[in-house]
């Protein structure tokens, strides 16, 4: 299948990193948060006006601004997965 980045993967699907482009501090912190190849990943939203993207991989979400998911090529699954996005939680904690 062909690979597109990130930000083009459409809402609750899910994708699998195949690499992860630029250099830098920018680069470093994508690969410190967890977004190396081989790992799946899935849009789960994106704000009302496109900016920032809610991604879910290693059974955490994460927001990204859209630049930096412009820097993440990912190969598409062809199944959406809405059953293992919707179950997840969100942890906040309580103050």
């Amino acid at each position: 299948m062909k690979e597109i980045t990130l930000d083009r993967l459409p809402k609750r699907h899910w994708g699998i990193v195949t690499d992860v482009k630029g250099s830098g501090a920018r680069r470093g912190r994508l690969l410190d948060l967890g977004i190396l190849p081989q790992t799946p990943i899935c849009l789960v939203k994106t704000a009302p006006f496109g900016d920032p993207i809610q991604i879910t991989l290693r059974g955490y979400t994460l927001t990204l601004r859209r630049s930096e998911a412009r820097t993440i090529i990912v190969s598409p699954q062809m199944i959406p997965q809405k059953e293992t996005v919707s179950k997840q939680k969100n942890h906040r904690a309580k103050i």
